[in-house]
């Protein structure tokens, strides 16, 4: 009896939080922190942060930090009218898709120092750029658009790190900010994806993106958007 007594007290803990999260502040809205600012987002645009580790919301059942991340909805036809070099991705049935959902997070003073330098202090970014260890048998391609280079790891050419500069021996340009661009793949319909990101320095945060790559050169500029448009859902108490 007192076990069951126990646990109705949690699950209307968990309700009592959740409801004053997503229902109170906001009204129809979904209340949404990310590092010391707040957001009231439109619910449709919030719908997988309403399910996004819902857990971090009752203290001692999540190891992470309360509001450093959140998942939510843009548009990429509003990509597109932001930005009008932009082609707009397409599914498996070579249809536009309309929704992006995008991670954004609130980062510590040494993850933006990492994410800046792309931790170019791994082995990895200095094995590709000297052609060693698993980047023995690297081959290099000139990007079409601006003088980027992609880094194929083996030949055949699955996947491959597109750099801002052509390796050489005399000169550590992998360690400079921004020398990764993106981690790029085929998928079907030989479409080229491609991870990359958008840090904002002085506001500590990092947005995930995932772009064709021939929309890589564009990433600043949607990533300016998106926090432009984040920024019109401000909460009114908000810090920023």
């Amino acid at each position: 009896m007192i076990r069951r007594f126990v646990l109705l007290s949690i699950a209307l803990l968990v309700a009592g939080i959740v409801y004053s999260r997503y229902f109170g502040v906001c009204g129809e809205a979904v209340y949404v922190q990310i590092g010391p600012s707040e957001y009231c987002v439109p619910r449709e645009a919030a719908e997988y942060e309403i399910s996004f580790n819902p857990f971090s919301l009752v203290p001692g059942l999540d190891e992470s930090p309360e509001g450093t991340q959140a998942l939510i909805l843009f548009s990429r036809f509003e990509y597109k009218e932001a930005v009008p070099e932009y082609e707009i991705e397409r599914n498996i049935n070579n249809e536009p898709m309309r929704e992006d959902l995008i991670l954004i997070s609130y980062l510590t003073d040494e993850e933006v120092r990492r994410y800046k330098y792309h931790g170019a202090e791994e082995k990895y970014f200095q094995d590709l750029w000297f052609g060693e260890g698993q980047w023995s048998n690297r081959r290099l391609e000139k990007f079409e658009e601006n003088g980027w280079y992609r880094a194929y790891w083996l030949d055949e050419g699955g996947s491959w790190q597109v750099i801002k500069d052509m390796p050489s021996r005399e000169s550590k340009n992998y360690l400079e900010a921004g020398f990764s661009i993106a981690f790029c793949h085929f998928t079907v319909l030989d479409r080229k994806t491609c991870k990359t990101n958008y840090l904002d320095e002085s506001r500590k945060i990092l947005i995930d993106l995932d772009l064709d790559e021939g929309n890589l050169p564009f990433r600043e500029e949607i990533g300016v958007h998106i926090l432009k448009k984040l920024d019109s859902w401000a909460y009114v108490s908000s810090k920023t």
